[in-house]
């Protein structure tokens, strides 16, 4: 890990630069949200549950537990960051502030309220996928689960849309690592039809359309 990071350094012109404020957003999809109300710091390793692994690997230091706290979700975050990664980057930076990967994702779920007040917005990654549930315009749910499959999608839009009620005029969204014409896509579109990629608002998001890319990708980090 410390040798590819150093890798990464020495070629990325912007990482030997200095800044007011770093950044660094956690890789893992795992994290707990917890309303600001009940939250207290001082549980954080009771909230924590099982984000936090234990290792018995000498070269590999532990998870560090990290918490943040999102006004306009109304939620704080709890997630870990890998405790080799957290120190190169404590030596890179002066103070990073760590960013759960959530957070990015309720911020685009957010910006999507002009879209709709009711949403479910579903977020592809490798054989992983995380939800954020939006009603009346708040956010009621932010979850990750894995899948193999369209009906595995399907199975947690449709139980989630029931647990919020968001009913039948609620717009369900994808993005992230899907294409729309790829297999995957066609089989979730005849099971759900109202499922869709909205390419040409995610595309609206950056200030260079460029044909070809897909935008709908890394609609997220635009928000």
């Amino acid at each position: 890990m410390e040798n590819f990071l150093n890798e990464v350094k020495e070629q990325d012109y912007f990482l030997k630069e200095d800044y007011g404020v770093s950044q660094v957003v956690s890789g893992t999809l795992a994290f707990s949200l917890i309303p600001n109300q009940f939250f207290v710091s001082e549980r954080v390793k009771e909230f924590a549950g099982t984000l936090v692994r234990e290792t018995t690997d000498p070269d590999k230091s532990p998870d560090h537990l990290e918490y943040l706290r999102m006004d306009k979700a109304g939620a704080t975050a709890i997630f870990t960051v890998s405790g080799n990664l957290k120190k190169e980057c404590d030596d890179w930076f002066e103070g990073p502030e760590y960013i759960p990967s959530c957070e990015p994702l309720i911020k685009m779920a957010v910006g999507l309220t002009d879209y709709g007040k009711d949403l479910l917005i579903t977020t592809l990654f490798s054989n992983q996928f995380v939800v954020t549930g939006m009603k009346n315009g708040r956010l009621m749910l932010c979850n990750s689960y894995e899948y193999r499959s369209a009906a595995d999608l399907v199975y947690f839009i449709q139980l989630i849309s029931d647990i919020l009620e968001l009913g039948n005029t609620a717009n369900i969204l994808v993005n992230g690592d899907i294409d729309p014409g790829d297999g995957l896509f066609t089989q979730l579109k005849e099971m759900v039809p109202r499922v869709e990629i909205p390419v040409e608002f995610f595309q609206s998001r950056f200030d260079s359309p460029v044909d070809g890319f897909p935008f709908h990708r890394f609609a997220f980090l635009s928000f």
